[in-house]
Parts: C-alpha cells; structure tokens; sequence
C-alpha cells in the first residue's frame, strides 16, 4: 500500500447504537474509522454490540483471531498488574469474552474503531467493565507503564476496540490540556523519561493485541500553554529549539520507525523486528502519529495539522515516516475559525495527512464527504 495516497475521514457518532442514516453514511469510500467517546458507552456488552455493527457494516471483510499466547503475556506482566486490577480484569474477562480479542487484520477493508483511552481524566469508557487508569504522570516506573499499556489495550480489545489513540509523548511543561504532575497526560517533562515509559506503554499494547502505538501531538503541545480546543496556540521557537526539547521522543521514535519500516521492506521474514533489546522498538509494534494544531511560525505559519513543512517535508521528508498520519480533531477551535470542515480537511490531505478526524459535527462529517465527491 502506497501510504502517501491514503486520505480519509475517521468520525465520530451520535449514541449508543447506529443510527440508520449512520449506518449508510458509514460506508463511503472516504471513511476509514470511527472514534468513539463516553457518548458512546454504557456497558461492556453494549459496547461490543456496538462495535460488531460498525465492523460489520463493510461486507467481505475478512477477519483474524487475536493467537496472542496469554501464557507467555504472564511470564512479561508482572504482579502489578495482578495486584491493581485482578478482580476487576476477572469481571471484564466475563463481561466482554465475546469478542475474543478479534479484530480486523491491517489489508482489509473493515471499518476501524478508535478511543481516547489514555488513563487518568482521559478515558472515555469507564466503571463497569474497565479499570480505573492512572494518569500516564503517576507511572514512576517502565514497569507501570507496560502493566497497564497491557491492561488498557486487553480491555479494548476484548470489546471489539481496535485502537487508542495512545501514548502522548509530548513533555510535561505547562500545557493546559495535558495537565500536570503525577495527574497530567505527559509522562514526564524530561525526553529520555518519555522514551522510556512510552516504549514500555506501547510494549504492553503489544502484548495484549493492539499492534499499533499512535503517538500525539507532533511536534509537541507541552511546552504550549493554550489549550487548542477552545483557542489558537502559538510556538515561536525555532525548529532548532524544538528539536532539543518537545520534538526529541518523536524524533527517536518517527525515525526509528522509517529505518524498521526499511528493514521490513528488505526482509521479508520480519525476523529483526523482534528486538526486544532496542528500546525505540517494541516487539511487533507500528507507528502511527497524531498531528497537534499548534502553530509554530519559525518553522510554517499554518498549524501542524495543516502544513506540507510539517507532513511532508519534514516527517516523510526529513525523518523518512512512513507510516499513518492522523490531524487531531478538525473541530478543535485553533483551526476551525476560518475554515468550514471540508476547506479544513481538504487542507490537511494536501499538506500529507492520511486521516482527518471529524469527532463532534455530523453535520461536518456530510458536507465534507459531499466535498470530497
């Protein structure tokens, strides 16, 4: 697959079943996904149910069993995770067992579910059927943040969850919508920590299923303090600056994921992909990255979300990227002030992004897809 030419939509949906015009809607060609919200939930077996229909709404498709050998994920998660959420994984093993960890293999064309299920004050499913997640802050150790990047993608999964939109490898320092502190969304304010617990997060994903780790929000919110939801954010750092500091995790990761991505390509046994002895590559771990909407005018006067300086020339360009590219939400006021949806979206594939994400305008979601023809 050719990932440059890929361009689609990933929405969001009113309730919790679909809705007929949904479930019409939900078929076009240019709708790869849909991301879901607390809206969304009320229980595990809603839940399932509700994913089983978006999934089946793309006929044909061909599906795989998770074969993950939950014996030997034992021997790798350790009696943390045994002791913060034993009883509670046992129930949500019966309540969401139905799904089996089943999920869409990657060359198909099966409609993808994606999540904000990070932990902390951004999870979208909790109570019944879900562990509690602590902040991404509060994990002192890699150890932590592997148990319960492992906890966090065995629950999705096993409701028919394919992704979360997970881990945040941007740097504690003072941004407003990632918090703070043992609370925050950041794992630390320091590049080598972040690197650290976000290979051990995306480890223990990969332990349990999700093969993918979907890094946010490049080149980096943290050290911005507006919150990109409600108002325009600004970074006037050079590009040299922003390289020693918030850009730093993603350079190693994005990087080290264009050279695996070679390898993969000249190697078609994948047998150096299993090394668990390089920290910047988890055992059978891809890379996706999430674009953030800051505005970084040393480096492009458009949001990050929007600019070819920041997609094309320097992610595919510079750091030889080449795997998905996700915008945050395009109806996220930092950008949505001057534009309609469809200018926005339209402006995010022409700067090299592959997916756009409409997450709270249905309305958005028709007139862009009427846009796009």
């Amino acid at each position: 697959m050719n990932i440059t030419a890929l361009r689609a939509l990933i929405v969001g949906i009113h309730g919790t079943v679909l809705t007929e015009e949904e479930r019409c809607v939900l078929q076009h060609p240019k709708i790869h996904g849909v991301i879901l919200f607390t809206r969304n939930y009320e229980n595990p077996w809603q839940l399932r149910r509700l994913c089983q229909s978006i999934h089946e709404l793309r006929t044909g498709s061909k599906f795989q069993e998770n074969n993950k050998d939950d014996d030997d994920d034992d021997d790798d998660v350790s009696t943390k995770q045994q002791d913060a959420s034993s009883s509670t994984a046992q129930d949500n093993d019966e309540r969401c067992s139905s799904s089996s960890g089943r999920h869409p293999t990657d060359d198909d064309d099966v409609l993808q579910i994606y999540v904000d299920q990070e932990g902390g004050r951004v999870q979208r499913f909790r109570g019944d059927g879900f562990t509690t997640l602590p902040a991404t802050g509060s994990m002192a150790t890699n150890q932590e943040a592997l148990q319960w990047g492992h906890i966090m993608a065995t629950e999705l999964l096993r409701c028919g969850v394919d992704w979360s939109l997970a881990p945040v490898c941007d740097l504690d320092r003072g941004s407003l919508v990632l918090g703070g502190g043992n609370n925050g969304r950041s794992f630390s304010a320091d590049p080598e920590t972040v690197v650290e617990r976000a290979t051990a997060f995306m480890e223990g994903m990969a332990l349990a299923g999700m093969r993918t780790g979907i890094l946010k929000h490049f080149p980096g919110h943290g050290s911005v303090m507006p919150d990109t939801h409600h108002q325009i954010a600004v970074d006037d750092r050079t590009l040299s600056e922003l390289e020693q500091s918030d850009l730093r995790p993603f350079i190693h990761f994005l990087s080290s994921s264009a050279s695996s991505n070679d390898k993969r390509t000249n190697d078609d046994s994948n047998d150096n992909h299993d090394n668990h002895d390089n920290p910047a590559e988890p055992p059978h771990v891809s890379l996706g990255v999430m674009v953030a909407h800051v505005r970084y005018p040393q480096v492009d006067a458009a949001p990050a979300s929007l600019s070819k300086v920041w997609i094309t020339d320097y992610l595919r360009g510079q750091l030889g990227f080449r795997a998905p590219i996700y915008t945050d939400d395009l109806g996220m006021k930092a950008v949505n002030e001057t534009s309609t949806p469809a200018e926005l979206v339209q402006q995010a594939f022409d700067a090299g992004a592959n997916y756009a994400l409409l997450c709270n305008n249905w309305q958005a979601v028709l007139d862009t897809l009427q846009s796009l023809g």
